[in-house]
């Protein structure tokens, strides 16, 4: 197998189907993350190209937050729009390419449009392309797409615009993607798919995976076998457990299962030695693990929307925990292990059932930011503000407390 393929050269074309034309698009310099969603909704998985791989929405907890940022990568120009006559009727497929320098073909919105016109398929610039954009559409079929031999991003989940769905409307995971020998990130978001199947080993080299919104309720052990796999999205989906077989998935980093029915993590979980963000926010987690504290990389961890009213003493030991969500559960009191945390720079208890805040939060030094709005806060250390720099300190509280913000 060779390297990744080089920047494909457009040529014009002299068959008369083929008319090419330069279209100039405005180039994007700023790219900011919104602020977070005030449902609590933090690090979505987006696998749209717009965003590449990750995007902090707007939330309590990471206003402004921006991780990743090598990542949220915009158009730099649009050099060249291809209008084919097809068996489909005219079809305005956009050449694009990225500030990253990757080229793709971008095939989203076109309504009606239910396979890919095989003049794309066919066409030999097209087929040096890098990513494919089919989002927005009524996909069930991809034949003829191995054909573009250079894929390395593949598209094809579903987008809201406007209060809108528009999806593709898989089944199943299509076979002729496990021809395609470069390909490393797959979005099949808000499709029909019941299962993953045990052919998704296939998928070799893939180090970013999205079936978020599918209906799913199980997990296939040969997930494990994916050993470039980095980020595994799986929000709203069925799921109401994590097989233990997940713990041996190593290479993953970033792992979000939102807005499932999880009601208990595995012990093991830990052993994903090489985990950096985990998002459980939105199931009906009751507790967690014991072994938490066993996480050796660990930097964001999300668990709001559950029903947790303690942590685990072990998570004292999180030494790598910058951001901690815990917003919208049932806490009476920030755990004791919080404080010891060495190395937490933010976090939120918003919304649960506090009513006093322990003396020792003020020894946490990293601290920068302390959400504990829709509390009952009768008692605030008053020396807090004055052991730590808080940038931001947001305390709304139901008791005729002041409210401050440092």
């Amino acid at each position: 197998m060779g390297s990744s393929p080089s920047r494909p050269n457009f040529q014009r074309r002299p068959q008369q189907e083929v008319r090419l034309h330069m279209e100039h698009l405005q180039r994007i310099s700023d790219i900011k993350a919104k602020p977070l969603l005030k449902d609590g909704g933090i690090l979505e998985l987006s696998m749209t190209h717009h965003d590449m791989i990750f995007r902090m929405k707007e939330t309590n907890i990471l206003d402004n937050f921006v991780p990743l940022k090598q990542d949220l990568l915009p158009y730099k120009n649009l050099p060249f729009r291809v209008v084919l006559n097809s068996n489909m009727g005219k079809v305005d497929v956009k050449i694009l390419e990225r500030a990253d320098g990757k080229v793709g073909i971008d095939l989203k919105g076109m309504r009606g449009m239910s396979c890919i016109p095989e003049e794309i398929c066919y066409n030999n610039e097209m087929q040096q392309c890098s990513w494919l954009d089919l989002s927005r559409n009524q996909l069930d079929s991809l034949e003829n797409v191995q054909l573009l031999i250079h894929l390395q991003e593949v598209f094809i989940g579903r987008v809201i615009e406007h209060g809108k769905i528009y999806g593709n409307r898989f089944t199943k995971i299509p076979t002729q993607l496990y021809q395609l020998p470069f390909l490393r990130i797959l979005d099949m978001s808000g499709n029909k798919l019941n299962e993953i199947p045990p052919s998704i080993v296939n998928l070799r080299h893939i180090e970013c995976l999205s079936v978020a919104r599918n209906g799913l309720k199980t997990l296939p052990k040969e997930l494990e076998q994916l050993g470039n796999l980095r980020t595994l999205c799986l929000d709203g989906n069925d799921l109401t457990e994590l097989p233990d077989f997940l713990s041996r998935c190593h290479s993953i980093r970033k792992l979000s299962v939102r807005n499932n029915k999880i009601v208990k993590l595995p012990e093991d979980l830990p052993l994903m030695e090489g985990m950096e963000i985990l998002n459980i926010h939105g199931n009906d987690l009751t507790s967690l693990p014991e072994s938490m504290g066993e996480f050796m990389s660990l930097v964001i961890l999300i668990a709001s929307h559950n029903k947790l009213r303690g942590l685990p003493i072990s998570m004292e030991a999180l030494s790598t925990l910058e951001v901690l969500g815990m917003e919208n559960n049932l806490f009476k009191f920030v755990p004791v292990c919080v404080p010891k945390m060495s190395n937490l720079k933010m976090m939120s208890f918003s919304f649960n059932e506090i009513v006093e805040i322990q003396d020792d939060i003020g020894q946490m030094l990293a601290l920068d930011r302390l959400w504990l709005e829709g509390n009952k806060i009768d008692k605030f250390p008053e020396a807090l503000p004055l052991a730590i720099e808080i940038d931001d300190l947001r305390i709304a509280t139901t008791r005729s407390l002041d409210c401050r913000t440092v």
